[in-house]
């Protein structure tokens, strides 16, 4: 876990912000069960792309899977994952998972060209930061200790501007994607991530690049909020595999 997400390290007094569960309406969303993401995962690459939030949702996976001890039936042996994961580009992928924020405006990020080397995508649509009191550079901060309720969610403009733009290019991409065998899927994770402000290291992580504490009101503690897209994630793999073996046996 690096510095800039180990808020526990450097001193934040409370840890409501670790227990904390989404309760999706009419249904549960199971723990993450790391020996059961592996086996659905197993012989298959899978790249996490995009931007920093992107890289804090993979070392959460890491942290997720790291040291599980998984019992293998049909050999009768016990495997223990290393904790010591590589993590290296990828060239080619059975699956990519995509979450951007910052570089969303950014011409050649939006050229559906560049996921042609990946069978099917997972994408995380825009998660908001929560600065108050000014943007990161001129004195914000994001201070709360606990989750907005729904009637407190209010979203910025520009955020659910940004949401609109990734449903709809998602649906086009889609469309295209079909001719060349591409399955694209969508996590709505905008308006679930809003709710979760007390999630952020704030001022209680260090900056990757300089020895000195800065306020992150964009990326998330470890364990933390963004632990659940990666609950998301498993959940959705079990619904394709679902569905692949419905279609073969149908």
């Amino acid at each position: 876990m690096i510095d800039q997400q180990n808020c526990m390290k450097f001193g934040r007094p409370d840890s409501e912000f670790m227990k904390w569960r989404w309760k999706p309406d009419e249904c549960e969303l199971p723990l993450f069960d790391a020996a059961r993401f592996l086996e659905i995962v197993r012989r298959n690459s899978m790249a996490f792309v995009g931007d920093s939030v992107a890289r804090n949702q993979m070392e959460s996976l890491l942290c997720l899977l790291a040291l599980v001890r998984h019992r293998d039936s049909a050999r009768g042996i016990a495997v223990t994952l290393p904790s010591d994961i590589p993590v290296k580009p990828v060239i080619a992928s059975a699956m990519a998972i995509r979450s951007s924020r910052h570089q969303w405006p950014h011409q050649c990020y939006l050229d559906e060209t560049d996921e042609a080397w990946a069978n099917e995508i997972e994408k995380f649509n825009y998660l908001a930061s929560h600065f108050e009191n000014g943007d990161w550079d001129k004195g914000g901060n994001c201070g709360r200790t606990r989750p907005f309720t729904r009637n407190e969610m209010r979203l910025q403009e520009f955020s659910m501007e940004f949401y609109w733009v990734q449903v709809e290019e998602l649906i086009k991409a889609e469309e295209k994607g079909k001719k060349n065998g591409l399955r694209f899927e969508l996590i709505n994770a905008t308006e679930i991530m809003w709710l979760r402000l007390d999630g952020h290291p704030n001022g209680y992580g260090y900056s990757m690049k300089k020895n000195t504490p800065v306020y992150d009101c964009v990326h998330w503690f470890l364990p933390g909020p963004i632990d659940t897209l990666n609950e998301f994630l498993l959940y959705l793999r079990e619904v394709l595999k679902l569905k692949r073996e419905f279609m073969r046996n149908a």
